[in-house]
């Protein structure tokens, strides 16, 4: 088969696995919508509730809560507890959720802040799970039919080895980055810095005496990044993991060779553009150097360098 041949190969397995990519892509992008619509009518009931005309100092901020207010805020704690067991959230946030009734003094600054983190804690809980399914989902899925497509392609006429879960859950477990992190990482590093400059906006706002929506706008801000940041990965990663799994594929049907695809159906940038069409040995494959991603949001994909058996 010639070169064109198996460009169009993989060219199609690269569309297939992108459309998966968009379409978990903006349902992450709702379900952040859905978290900054949540937040903002907290910061909104908050200031509602415990600020009179929207004119509020850090000092307010401070006094404690009582009576009803603290009894309702404990009941919270409580509830977030029961769902992050439910969500299996991170050991240590619901350690910090056990201990929070046990705080006497707990400013009305503070809760505002718990039920923010509380709600991020789950938001990314739910980003990380559906990531990894569907980072493994797309392993299998390009692995198995690119081996279909070599041997139908390259007259191979032996069965395909089933791809054992350990290997994926390795594969997903392994960084592959600069930075030495895998996916998860990424994630939860983004998670902890949208967390920490939401409370930081909250507690300048206090500061400030600035009501409700000057905070809820430069949430919104943050939001925003955090967003494209998600989606950014999203999209890198699921290149990087359906690169692997053809990898994984040459090397299971003895493929040599693989050419670099970067001209797909879009404009291209310049550092991909000079590598599409390079040839390279399989003992030189690299994630990021020799093999796409080579950068955030690079489709580039890989295909096989075969000669149809006679």
């Amino acid at each position: 088969m010639s070169s064109e041949y198996w460009r169009e190969r993989a060219e199609m397995l690269e569309a297939s696995r992108n459309a998966m990519a968009e379409k978990f892509s903006a349902e992450m992008k709702r379900q952040f919508n859905l978290a900054q619509k949540t937040l903002d009518e907290q910061i909104e009931q908050w200031y509602g509730r415990f600020a009179a005309n929207n004119d509020i100092s850090l000092l307010d901020a401070r006094q404690w809560l009582k009576g009803k207010d603290l009894a309702e805020f404990k009941w919270d704690v409580n509830e977030y507890i029961r769902r992050g067991r439910e969500n299996a959230l991170t050991g240590k946030w619901i350690k910090q959720l056990e201990n929070a009734p046990a705080r006497f003094h707990i400013s009305r600054l503070e809760a505002i802040k718990l039920k923010t983190q509380n709600m991020l804690e789950e938001l990314y809980t739910r980003s990380e799970r559906g990531m990894r399914s569907l980072f493994g989902q797309v392993y299998e899925k390009n692995y198995y039919r690119m081996a279909y497509e070599v041997q139908k392609g390259g007259g191979f006429g032996f069965d395909v080895a089933a791809i054992d879960p350990r290997r994926i859950q390795s594969v997903l477990s392994k960084p592959w980055t600069a930075d030495n992190r895998t996916f998860s990482d990424s994630l939860w590093k983004q998670r902890a810095s949208l967390i920490d400059e939401v409370h930081t906006k909250l507690t300048q706002n206090m500061m400030l005496g600035r009501g409700p929506d000057e905070a809820i706008r430069a949430i919104a801000k943050k939001f925003e990044t955090s967003k494209v940041n998600a989606g950014r990965l999203v999209m890198t990663e699921t290149a990087y993991f359906a690169n692997e799994a053809q990898k994984h594929a040459f090397e299971m049907l003895g493929v040599e060779e693989y050419e670099v695809v970067e001209t797909l159906d879009r404009p291209t940038c310049p550092v991909c553009g000079a590598l599409d069409g390079t040839h390279l040995p399989m003992s030189k494959y690299e994630a990021g150097v020799t093999s796409p991603p080579f950068h955030p949001n690079c489709r580039g994909c890989m295909a096989p360098t075969l000669v149809q058996n006679s």
